[in-house]
């Protein structure tokens, strides 16, 4: 008998029934959503009437240590907490007082508020700023700087990055010493804490070395305690820099030449001289005048290849500018402005060695020697302008023993306008001589001389004597010589000793007469460091004015950059030579205005 047949197999993954029920029954679509929770029971928190207050701090506050926060809260709150630029910084308990340690907070500014909460009710405090500073004050400006140079009378001022707690500031924390000694001096805090002030109790006087001494124990307001520099030093010299530099701008630059000074009708300084724009470059002409606040340019004459600068000012603000131009030969311009403005232009060639000078009411002259032709000797050529146009003066020649001729020509004009002129003759003496308006007239005895350095100057005093000034420099040594006309005879002005030698790129001295006539004089000695002494004569004798210098340059100066101001103080115009550069600068006394 046959066994009966299997059923038959279901297909192959065919979900049981139960499985297609389940689907059915669920219409298909997955598990069901979660049913929704009930909401939360009452918090039992009444939010009415609910406030924070931060109590303390109670104005903004610096601190490098601790803050006391206190809270005060009115209402139910079931939380209190201290934020900190809006970031819970504690939670707090009552009595809502916290202590918070900023030791080790970065500095900076910070924000704290109070926030209290009731349910789903928060309110805030007003913040309150608090500044963390663990940073020390520091020096931001002393005056006068380290090693600079201070004017007669200053005061010693210390400026800092932030105020000085008041009470850390004691008599002694900031002391001087003049010279090694100490000094009485009155130190005061300013009323924004931030500088210092220390007034000798006597002006300071030139020449000084003063050195400043910061001591430690300041402190700002939350004790960050200063650390003091190092003791520091500046000096109270002789003479200052004035004015700053004198510009020169554009392709000619601070490669200058020694300067040419003199005095506009109202005192101001105005200076010419050869500028380049490389040690070795060609040389233009620059004028410049200073206006109380800047350097102007005075007049622009233009020319380059310029070999010699010659320069005068009169009333009005008439001014004499003269170049010696290398124009395929030496040819010398000369150039005058009238007050009106009219500009007077003349030339001469092969005329060297120019000099000028102006009368009060002009007229502006130049002296320059023309070159002996066919074996005449070497004569003076005068030539100039006044506000009408060319003035016309004959040549100074020297006698006819004199083979060689004149040279090394020095002018001045007298309150007449009439000009005075001393030269070097062949047979190495000086020569003075004036014009009478209708000659030549020799001015005493000629004055021996012997290794004559540079060139002569001559200035003629309130009474019309002229005087006269020279320079020697042999293997016997260096000499100053300053002669005055005095009854037809020149009289020696008082002996110079030890004069040093000259440098051989200032060989000259410059003079001027004071209020009283009294020569004063400047020249430059030759040294590590080139420098300038100035020296006034009297009815006593001669007082040395100090030197003029600047640490590791060469101060030097010329013939005619000398002046003497209304108060009848000495006006210098220098240059300093600092490598290749060169620049020109003025500089006047130190001393307490009168």
């Amino acid at each position: 008998m046959n066994a009966p047949a299997p059923p038959p197999m279901p297909p192959k993954n065919l979900p049981p029934l139960c499985l297609f029920l389940l689907i059915a029954c669920s219409g298909g679509s997955g598990p069901s959503p979660a049913p929704t929770p009930p909401p939360p029971p009452p918090s039992g928190c009444d939010a009415t009437g609910l406030a924070v207050t931060l109590a303390a701090p109670s104005e903004p506050v610096t601190t490098r240590g601790e803050v006391s926060v206190a809270l005060t809260v009115s209402g139910q709150a079931e939380k209190v907490q201290l934020l900190r630029d809006g970031l819970v910084l504690a939670e707090l308990p009552p009595p809502y007082t916290y202590a918070w340690d900023t030791t080790s907070v970065e500095d900076g500014t910070y924000s704290l508020q109070g926030r209290a909460t009731c349910g789903a009710a928060q309110v805030r405090s007003a913040a309150q700023t608090v500044v963390v500073d663990h940073t020390p004050p520091s020096l931001m400006e002393r005056s006068p700087a380290p090693g600079g140079e201070a004017a007669t009378g200053s005061l010693v001022r210390v400026d800092f990055s932030e105020p000085l707690l008041p009470s850390s500031v004691t008599p002694d924390a900031l002391t001087l010493l003049v010279d090694g000694q100490p000094v009485a001096a009155t130190l005061g805090l300013s009323q924004d804490g931030r500088t210092l002030t220390l007034t000798p109790a006597q002006p300071l006087r030139p020449p000084a070395r003063v050195e400043v001494t910061l001591a430690a124990g300041l402190t700002d307001a939350v004790g960050n305690a200063l650390v003091p520099p190092a003791p520091w030093a500046f000096s109270v010299p002789r003479w200052l820099a004035a004015h700053g530099v004198v510009p020169a701008p554009g392709f000619y630059g601070p490669y200058a030449q020694l300067p040419l000074l003199q005095l506009d009708g109202a005192g101001r300084p105005a200076v010419a001289f050869r500028a380049a724009n490389s040690p070795t470059g060609s040389h233009q002409l620059r004028s410049w005048r200073w206006t109380d606040r800047e350097w102007t340019e005075l007049e622009d004459v233009g020319g380059s290849q310029v070999l010699a600068v010659a320069f005068a000012m009169g009333a009005g603000d008439r001014v004499l500018l003269v170049d010696l131009l290398e124009v395929g030969g030496e040819r010398l311009d000369i150039h005058y402005f009238t007050p009106s403005g009219t500009y007077l232009d003349d030339y001469i060639f092969y005329c060297l060695q120019p000099a000028a000078a102006m009368g009060p009411q002009g007229p502006g002259l130049v002296a320059c020697v023309y070159p002996n032709v066919s074996d005449t000797p070497d004569y003076i050529a005068i030539l100039g302008s006044d506000d009408s146009g060319t003035v016309d003066i004959p040549s100074l020649e020297s006698d006819l023993q004199d083979v060689k001729g004149l040279s090394l020509p020095a002018l001045a004009v007298d309150a007449e306008g009439r000009p005075v002129v001393a030269a070097l003759n062949g047979h190495g003496h000086l020569v003075v001589s004036r014009w009478n308006g209708r000659a030549w007239t020799q001015l005493g005895a000629s004055l021996p001389t012997r290794g004559f350095s540079g060139e002569p100057t001559v200035r003629v005093d309130a009474s019309g004597r002229p005087v006269v000034a020279w320079r020697e420099a042999d293997d016997g040594g260096s000499r100053v010589f300053v002669h005055r006309l005095v009854d037809g005879a020149w009289a020696r002005v008082g002996p110079l000793t030890a004069v040093a030698a000259p440098p051989a790129s200032a060989p000259s001295l410059a003079m001027e007469l004071d209020g009283q006539g009294h020569p004063v004089l400047a020249w430059t000695e030759a040294g590590d460091s080139a420098k300038v002494q100035v020296w006034r004569a009297s009815s006593s004798g001669w007082t040395s004015l100090g030197a003029v210098s600047r640490a590791g340059a060469d101060v030097l100066v010329g013939r005619d950059a000398l002046v003497v101001d209304a108060r009848g103080q000495p006006v210098l115009a220098t240059v300093v030579r600092a490598g290749s550069r060169s620049d020109v600068q003025l500089w006047r006394p130190n001393r307490l205005d009168p």
